[in-house]
């Protein structure tokens, strides 16, 4: 299983979304979720904390099963993306794995979406959370990047 988090109400940030470049020169640059692999001896939630304090240095408040807003079983693992709220750490390059840390507004994010900068999974991931934070009336990702 791996599992991602969409971290909402970084400080100074809110609103915004913070993805992630890992530093894997084996494949362009993509942006991606923070997140990562569970361990077998963890369960996906403490998995979660481990990897966003190892990745950028945040500290969530505690995720629960409601929190999933995203989840796909390919076979072999399962990708899980959670909302998290941030609660305390500063945000930073963590780990030797992370080429760049990057936080996108909506704008942004939406134009990153069009132009395909986001790895396939954590793309529709966060399209859910956009549609989910835009319950009552949902923008398309293309009207969404022409407010950039």
């Amino acid at each position: 299983m791996t599992v991602f988090a969409v971290i909402i109400g970084l400080p100074k940030e809110e609103g915004k979304i913070l993805l992630v470049q890992d530093k894997d020169e084996r494949f362009p640059p993509m942006w991606k979720l923070p997140g990562g692999r569970v361990e077998v001896w963890e369960s996906p939630d403490v998995a979660l904390y481990r990897e966003l304090d190892e990745e950028v240095g945040a500290v969530v408040y505690p995720v629960e099963d409601e929190d999933v807003i995203f989840e796909v079983d390919l076979g072999d693992h399962i990708f899980r993306v959670y909302k998290a709220a941030y609660y305390d750490g500063e945000i930073s390059q963590c780990s030797d794995e992370i080429e760049k840390i990057k936080t996108f507004s909506v704008g942004e994010m939406a134009q990153l979406l069009v132009e395909k900068k986001i790895l396939p999974r954590h793309a529709a991931a966060i399209e859910r959370y956009l549609a989910l934070r835009e319950k009552d009336a949902p923008m398309s990702v293309e009207k969404l990047a022409a407010e950039v």
